[in-house]
């Protein structure tokens, strides 16, 4: 199965959620990333000062060396590389039905 799809079957595993898969992806092509490769699969949008509760969709900056990570599968070496080559430093994300925000600092590209 394409991290595509296993991050699509992961969104929907609970059940229909608040913001409709597509409704996301739309967001996240106009205010953030969207890759999808063989390898990988990620929506992120820039950052900063994130919230330390439950973050907000629409919480996004302009540009920031910080991606919120939405949905991601596949190969996270891959997946933390790639934003590292984009200038990212720092990846936040949020495991569902949590309230906590991991932040992981990304070691510098070799």
């Amino acid at each position: 199965m394409t991290p595509y799809l296993l991050a699509f079957e992961a969104y929907h595993a609970a059940g229909e959620q608040e913001i409709p898969w597509t409704a996301a992806m739309d967001y996240h092509l106009q205010h953030g990333a969207v890759v999808s490769t063989p390898e990988i699969f990620v929506m992120a949008r820039p950052v900063h000062d994130f919230p330390e509760n439950h973050p907000d969709f629409n919480y996004t900056a302009a540009w920031s060396d910080c991606w919120h990570i939405y949905a991601a599968a596949g190969d996270l070496k891959k997946l933390l590389t790639l934003a590292r080559s984009h200038g990212i430093n720092t990846v936040t994300f949020q495991r569902r039905n949590q309230q906590r925000i991991h932040t992981l600092t990304l070691p510098p590209l070799k």
